[in-house]
Protein backbone atom coordinates (compact mmCIF):
# COMPACT_ATOMS: atom_id res chain seq x y z
CA UNK A 1 0.00 0.00 0.00
CA UNK A 2 1.67 3.12 -0.93
CA UNK A 3 1.98 6.07 1.94
CA UNK A 4 2.99 9.55 2.39
CA UNK A 5 6.00 9.69 4.74
CA UNK A 6 5.19 13.44 5.54
CA UNK A 7 1.70 15.37 5.48
CA UNK A 8 3.62 17.83 3.19
CA UNK A 9 4.63 15.55 1.03
CA UNK A 10 1.22 14.72 0.32
CA UNK A 11 -0.27 18.09 -0.02
CA UNK A 12 2.77 18.72 -2.66
CA UNK A 13 1.66 15.96 -4.85
CA UNK A 14 -2.16 17.18 -4.54
CA UNK A 15 -1.32 20.65 -5.44
CA UNK A 16 0.41 19.49 -8.33
CA UNK A 17 -2.75 17.57 -9.74
CA UNK A 18 -5.42 19.89 -12.15
CA UNK A 19 -8.37 20.79 -10.02
CA UNK A 20 -10.24 18.07 -12.57
CA UNK A 21 -7.92 15.18 -11.92
CA UNK A 22 -8.46 15.88 -7.70
CA UNK A 23 -12.44 16.42 -8.42
CA UNK A 24 -12.17 12.86 -10.21
CA UNK A 25 -10.02 11.59 -7.71
CA UNK A 26 -12.45 12.61 -4.92
CA UNK A 27 -15.19 11.03 -6.53
CA UNK A 28 -13.74 7.99 -7.44
CA UNK A 29 -12.86 7.23 -3.59
CA UNK A 30 -15.99 8.21 -2.80
CA UNK A 31 -18.05 6.12 -4.83
CA UNK A 32 -15.55 3.00 -3.79
CA UNK A 33 -15.52 3.86 -0.33
CA UNK A 34 -20.25 3.82 -0.42
CA UNK A 35 -20.20 0.97 -2.52
CA UNK A 36 -17.74 -0.94 0.12
CA UNK A 37 -20.55 0.36 2.95
CA UNK A 38 -23.40 -0.10 1.32
CA UNK A 39 -22.73 -3.65 0.14
CA UNK A 40 -20.89 -5.30 3.50
CA UNK A 41 -22.01 -2.46 6.24
CA UNK A 42 -24.59 -0.22 5.91
CA UNK A 43 -24.80 0.78 9.72
CA UNK A 44 -20.81 2.04 9.55
CA UNK A 45 -21.75 5.51 9.42
CA UNK A 46 -17.69 6.61 10.07
CA UNK A 47 -17.31 5.31 6.69
CA UNK A 48 -20.37 6.25 4.82
CA UNK A 49 -19.50 9.90 6.35
CA UNK A 50 -16.12 9.74 4.92
CA UNK A 51 -17.17 8.38 1.38
CA UNK A 52 -20.17 11.15 0.84
CA UNK A 53 -17.69 13.61 2.21
CA UNK A 54 -15.22 12.60 -0.97
CA UNK A 55 -17.88 12.55 -3.54
CA UNK A 56 -19.17 16.06 -1.64
CA UNK A 57 -15.43 17.10 -2.79
CA UNK A 58 -15.57 15.56 -6.12
CA UNK A 59 -18.76 17.30 -6.63
CA UNK A 60 -21.54 17.33 -9.74
CA UNK A 61 -19.10 18.15 -12.44
CA UNK A 62 -17.26 15.44 -12.00
CA UNK A 63 -19.89 12.90 -12.63
CA UNK A 64 -20.64 12.27 -16.24
CA UNK A 65 -23.66 9.25 -15.41
CA UNK A 66 -26.77 11.49 -14.67
CA UNK A 67 -28.01 8.71 -12.38
CA UNK A 68 -25.24 9.12 -10.45
CA UNK A 69 -26.48 12.14 -9.79
CA UNK A 70 -29.64 11.12 -7.79
CA UNK A 71 -27.81 8.17 -5.97
CA UNK A 72 -25.52 10.63 -4.17
CA UNK A 73 -28.14 12.82 -3.61
CA UNK A 74 -29.91 10.09 -1.79
CA UNK A 75 -26.34 9.24 0.08
CA UNK A 76 -26.49 12.99 1.56
CA UNK A 77 -29.55 12.47 2.26
CA UNK A 78 -28.68 9.00 4.37
CA UNK A 79 -25.36 10.89 5.67
CA UNK A 80 -27.37 14.58 6.62
CA UNK A 81 -30.20 12.49 8.42
CA UNK A 82 -27.87 10.00 10.36
CA UNK A 83 -26.26 13.06 11.19
CA UNK A 84 -29.22 14.66 12.39
CA UNK A 85 -30.00 12.14 14.87
CA UNK A 86 -26.49 12.19 16.14
CA UNK A 87 -27.17 15.97 17.11
CA UNK A 88 -24.19 17.20 14.74
CA UNK A 89 -26.66 20.22 12.85
CA UNK A 90 -23.43 22.14 10.87
CA UNK A 91 -22.57 18.56 9.31
CA UNK A 92 -26.30 17.46 8.69
CA UNK A 93 -26.63 20.73 7.33
CA UNK A 94 -23.45 20.28 4.99
CA UNK A 95 -24.69 16.89 3.40
CA UNK A 96 -28.29 18.04 2.77
CA UNK A 97 -27.06 21.36 0.92
CA UNK A 98 -24.30 18.72 -0.84
CA UNK A 99 -27.41 16.70 -1.98
CA UNK A 100 -29.58 19.89 -3.44
CA UNK A 101 -26.59 20.75 -5.61
CA UNK A 102 -26.40 16.92 -6.97
CA UNK A 103 -30.28 17.23 -7.65
CA UNK A 104 -30.56 17.91 -12.17
CA UNK A 105 -32.40 20.56 -13.66
CA UNK A 106 -36.14 19.88 -13.11
CA UNK A 107 -35.43 17.94 -9.90
CA UNK A 108 -38.88 18.99 -8.47
CA UNK A 109 -40.53 17.02 -11.48
CA UNK A 110 -38.14 13.69 -11.83
CA UNK A 111 -37.50 13.14 -8.23
CA UNK A 112 -40.12 14.96 -6.17
CA UNK A 113 -40.01 13.16 -3.01
CA UNK A 114 -36.19 13.53 -2.95
CA UNK A 115 -35.98 16.76 -3.20
CA UNK A 116 -38.83 17.94 -0.86
CA UNK A 117 -37.09 15.77 1.67
CA UNK A 118 -33.52 16.86 1.00
CA UNK A 119 -35.13 20.91 1.11
CA UNK A 120 -37.06 20.17 4.64
CA UNK A 121 -34.26 18.60 5.79
CA UNK A 122 -32.22 21.13 5.21
CA UNK A 123 -34.86 23.87 6.93
CA UNK A 124 -34.54 21.87 9.71
CA UNK A 125 -30.74 22.00 10.63
CA UNK A 126 -30.74 25.23 8.79
CA UNK A 127 -33.05 26.39 11.73
CA UNK A 128 -31.30 24.14 14.31
CA UNK A 129 -28.18 26.13 13.29
CA UNK A 130 -30.19 29.47 13.46
CA UNK A 131 -29.43 30.29 9.70
CA UNK A 132 -32.04 32.50 8.69
CA UNK A 133 -30.52 33.14 5.40
CA UNK A 134 -30.65 29.49 4.29
CA UNK A 135 -34.15 28.49 6.27
CA UNK A 136 -35.73 31.28 4.30
CA UNK A 137 -34.72 30.62 1.00
CA UNK A 138 -35.13 26.59 1.59
CA UNK A 139 -38.63 27.44 2.51
CA UNK A 140 -39.47 29.70 -0.91
CA UNK A 141 -38.57 26.74 -2.31
CA UNK A 142 -40.06 23.89 -1.31
CA UNK A 143 -43.17 26.79 -1.01
CA UNK A 144 -43.28 27.64 -4.76
CA UNK A 145 -42.53 23.87 -6.00
CA UNK A 146 -44.53 21.45 -3.05
CA UNK A 147 -47.68 19.94 -4.29
CA UNK A 148 -49.80 19.95 -1.59
CA UNK A 149 -50.55 21.71 1.63
CA UNK A 150 -49.08 18.87 3.78
CA UNK A 151 -45.75 19.07 2.49
CA UNK A 152 -45.85 22.85 2.49
CA UNK A 153 -46.49 22.55 6.47
CA UNK A 154 -43.49 20.48 7.19
CA UNK A 155 -41.26 23.82 5.97
CA UNK A 156 -43.12 26.38 7.88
Amino acid sequence: RFRFAHDRIHQAAYTMMSKKQQRDDHMKIGLAICRYVLEYNENDYDMMFIGVNQLNQGGPDALSDERQHFTIAQLNLKAGQRALALTDFPSAFSFFDHGIKFLRPDYWKIHYQLSLTLFSAAVESACALSDATHVTSFTEVVLKHSQCLEDRLAVL
